[in-house]
């Protein structure tokens, strides 16, 4: 378990041994592009089809991001075995969630602020980021039910039906070094009953209303509508990402876009909200659940 994990990432070439390390220590793990957050394996479904983006993995085939993650020792030997070069994410298990604290958005500092208001947050299995900054992911377990996707500004919460966080010694893809464990390594620590009821309380900042349209939109006004959107996505300020992004496939479904402009808006929100720095798996599950929860208010 955890001695293994440290030693296999004492060299950062040994991808396939710190894979194996994780597995056999209870970590569902998937692959990840050289040096990148982007899932090695590509989706089985083509592009404009309408699996695509919305099947987690129903198919059978591998290539639905955080979905693939595998405890699954025999694949992932094999798999590291072809591709030693491979980075490494992690998915939280059903009863995990990881505080993802981002120190250029003042994430640190404010997490600083609960624990003196609340208490300090128990010694956990932590990992550093590669950025070298101070960015880390701090794992809890004793998480039920759902979790907000943020706990305060510049700290985003990975749960099991949100995302998945980079394991070492994968590169970060802008320092090109590697991820690493806090030393000494602690075992996953039950979350502060604060911090739990926190994580479960809904969002501070209320998700978007859907407002019902009593008019069809003609083609060119979708098309503007859809560039409107994806300018929204794209210029959303550290923080407001996922908001952004939910917002604007929630209008897409308010305005009958996905019926309009399905063969490529999808793909450009993800590709805006990509560049405004989530990473697959968030774009992915933040995009499937803004679909699911606004064609539900429309009542389909």
């Amino acid at each position: 378990g955890v001695p293994a994990m440290a030693k296999a990432c004492e060299t950062r070439q040994n991808c396939r041994a710190a894979a194996v390390a994780l597995c056999e220590a209870g970590f569902a793990i998937y692959p990840l592009r050289p040096a990148t957050k982007i899932p090695a394996i590509a989706s089985p479904h083509p592009k404009g089809s309408s699996e695509r983006g919305r099947c987690r993995g129903e198919c059978g085939e591998l290539g639905h991001g955080f979905y693939d993650a595998s405890t699954d020792l025999g694949w992932v030997d094999r798999y590291w075995a072809e591709h030693p070069d491979h980075g490494i994410a992690a998915r939280p298990g059903p009863h995990q969630m990881v505080l993802d604290v981002d120190p250029r958005h003042g994430g640190d500092v404010a997490l600083a602020g609960l624990e003196t208001r609340y208490g300090s947050l128990p010694e956990t299995f932590m990992v550093f980021s590669g950025r070298g900054d101070g960015g880390r992911h701090l794992w809890f377990s004793g998480v039920s039910g759902p979790t907000r996707a943020r706990l305060c500004p510049g700290v985003d919460v990975i749960s099991h039906d949100r995302g998945a966080v980079v394991m070492p010694p994968s590169l970060h893809p802008v320092s090109r070094q590697p991820y690493r464990y806090q030393q000494p390594l602690a075992d996953i620590a039950p979350a502060s009953a604060w911090l739990q009821e926190m994580v479960g309380r809904p969002e501070l900042k209320a998700t978007p209303t859907l407002r019902r349209r009593g008019r069809r939109l003609s083609p060119m006004q979708a098309r503007r509508q859809a560039r409107g959107l994806i300018a929204t996505v794209s210029a959303a300020p550290p923080g407001e990402r996922h908001t952004a992004l939910y917002w604007a496939v929630s209008r897409a479904v308010e305005d009958g876009l996905l019926g309009e402009v399905d063969d490529w808006l999808g793909e450009a929100l993800a590709d805006a909200a990509s560049a405004a720095g989530l990473d697959h798996s968030e774009i992915n599950a933040t995009m499937t659940d803004a679909v699911v929860a606004a064609l539900a208010d429309r009542g389909w």
